[in-house]
C-alpha cells in the first residue's frame, strides 16, 4: 500500500531517504471567535537523515483582515520514527519543535504522531501534543489533533478534514 501523503495540519512521519531534500508551501485560513480571520502562509524545507530521522525548517507568514502581512515565526523540527513506514501499526513517531516567534513568544512543542493509509487514496493522522512557551508568560498548551485526507491528484492535491482541541494551562 502507498505511503500517506503529507497532511499539513496534522503531522505523520513520512520517511524521506537520507539526504533527500524537499520543499513545500501551503496556506491556511483561520477564523477566530471575535469574527476576525488570519491567513497563514507556510514554507517548509525538509531533509531526510539516516536512521529514520527527519529535520524540517519552516518560515511562517501571516496576513490579517486589514491586509497587514508580517513574518510570524521560524521553526525547526526533528522527527524520529521507531520503524520504517508500514512495519509497526500506526507508524509511531516522536516529534520535537522549537519556534522562534517574532510577534509571539518562543515555544517548544513535543508530539507523538501516528497515522496510516486506510485504503487507496485515503489516509489519516493523529497527534497528541504539549507546547510550552519559553519566554514572556510561559503559557502551556496541550491537545490532540486528527485529520482524514483523500488524495485527488497523486502528490499534487489532497482534500483534508481536520479536528483539533487545545487546552491552555
Amino acid at each position: 500500500m502507498d505511503d500517506a501523503p503529507p497532511i499539513p495540519s496534522t503531522r505523520v512521519y513520512l520517511q524521506d531517504p537520507p539526504w533527500n531534500m524537499e520543499f513545500e508551501q501551503w496556506g491556511r485560513w483561520q477564523y477566530f471567535r471575535d469574527n476576525t480571520s488570519e491567513f497563514l502562509f507556510q514554507e517548509e524545507l525538509t531533509l531526510g537523515l539516516p536512521y529514520r530521522f527527519q529535520f524540517d525548517v519552516y518560515d511562517n507568514w501571516t496576513r490579517d483582515d486589514d491586509g497587514n502581512t508580517k513574518q510570524d515565526s521560524i521553526a525547526t523540527e526533528l522527527r524520529y520514527a521507531f520503524a520504517d513506514w508500514g512495519k509497526i501499526p500506526l507508524n509511531p513517531t516522536l516529534y520535537l519543535e522549537y519556534k522562534f516567534g517574532y510577534h509571539k513568544a518562543d515555544a517548544c512543542e513535543a508530539k507523538i504522531l501516528v497515522g496510516d493509509v486506510i485504503a487507496p487514496g485515503w489516509h489519516w493522522g493523529a497527534n497528541l501534543f504539549i507546547e510550552q512557551e519559553t519566554s514572556e508568560e510561559k503559557a502551556t498548551e496541550a491537545g490532540i489533533s486528527a485529520a482524514l485526507g483523500y488524495t485527488v491528484l497523486d502528490e499534487k492535491l489532497a482534500l483534508v478534514w481536520k479536528w483539533s482541541t487545545r487546552r491552555n494551562r
